[in-house]
């Protein structure tokens, strides 16, 4: 069961809450010799509702939501969105909000970055829905989502860069041994694509090997690209918003400091199913230990 310090989200008036199965609050999953699971979400990018595949992603994400729910038994703490998940209207927003709300219910929190669709000046769209700024934290069970919104151009300012180490600095000295996840929508330069990637962020991300990347943008599928390793670790997620097939990733976080990665993909009109044999398993005490 989660424990959650965040800003609550809004929803326009006259829409139905649909709660799902309440979690499993007696025992967490134990996901085998990797330990017991202290920390379940999925991860999704690159949605975009409104757009011409709009029918589709209405489709896949709710499917997305109920399959993360039923292979973690209920045991869903956030659900993470790499951004562009609007068209740059107010009404995707709705649309986001209460799709998730319908499946995972009104107490399970968004940890959401703001993408380049959703607009060069609209910063005001996401405070007013989310109520908090596009640079925000989220505490997730003992763990931080650091959450880094995007600016004109596909672009990161200083002073975000700046805000972003003063969080990193403490909260890697609080519990060094700790994952922090910094959630955005444009990789990191260097990362992911050897020659594209946002630059403003790199020197502050490379001073912090507990920083663990959660990105989209590039609309790949996965692939061995997806995941990087360097000086800290990045994770590319794949995209929702295609027309024959959405894929999103299932990740965990165990007492033993390992992260699971499971990849999903969900064809139009069809169920989502598990990746077999694709998953990424990371021992973050040896990762630590050899930066």
């Amino acid at each position: 069961m989660a424990t959650v310090i965040c800003s609550a989200f809004t929803v326009g008036c006259g829409s139905e809450t649909i709660a799902p199965p309440a979690p499993d609050t007696e025992k967490n999953e134990v996901y085998g010799e990797y330990g017991e699971v202290k920390l379940a979400f999925p991860a999704v990018s690159d949605l975009h509702f409104g757009s011409v595949c709009d029918a589709q992603v209405r489709d896949y994400y709710p499917k997305a939501l109920a399959k993360s729910l039923e292979v973690t038994g209920n045991n869903i703490d956030t659900v993470v969105i790499s951004g562009d998940f609007t068209e740059g209207f107010l009404e995707n927003y709705d649309t986001l909000i209460q799709y998730t709300i319908d499946g995972v219910g009104s107490k399970t929190p968004m940890v959401v970055s703001y993408g380049n669709h959703e607009g060069n000046d609209k910063h005001y769209q996401y405070i007013q829905k989310f109520g908090k700024p596009i640079d925000n934290v989220t505490e997730v069970n003992g763990y931080n989502f650091v959450v880094i919104g995007a600016h004109a151009n596909d672009t990161y300012t200083a002073e975000q860069a700046q805000w972003l180490d003063g969080q990193l600095s403490a909260m890697t000295k609080a519990d060094p041994d700790k994952p922090v996840f910094v959630v955005v929508h444009h990789p990191v330069y260097g990362t992911h694509s050897p020659n594209s990637g946002n630059t403003e962020l790199q020197s502050t991300l490379e001073k912090y090997k507990q920083a663990f990347v959660l990105c989209g943008h590039e609309h790949q599928k996965f692939s061995g690209e997806s995941l990087w390793k360097g000086e800290y670790i990045s994770f590319r997620n794949s995209y929702m918003r295609n027309e024959t097939e959405g894929q999103y990733a299932l990740i965990r976080v165990t007492d033993k400091n390992y992260v699971i990665i499971e990849q999903y993909s969900v064809p139009y009109q069809g169920e989502a199913t598990h990746i077999e044999g694709k998953d990424w398993i990371i021992n973050l005490n040896e990762f630590y230990k050899g930066n």
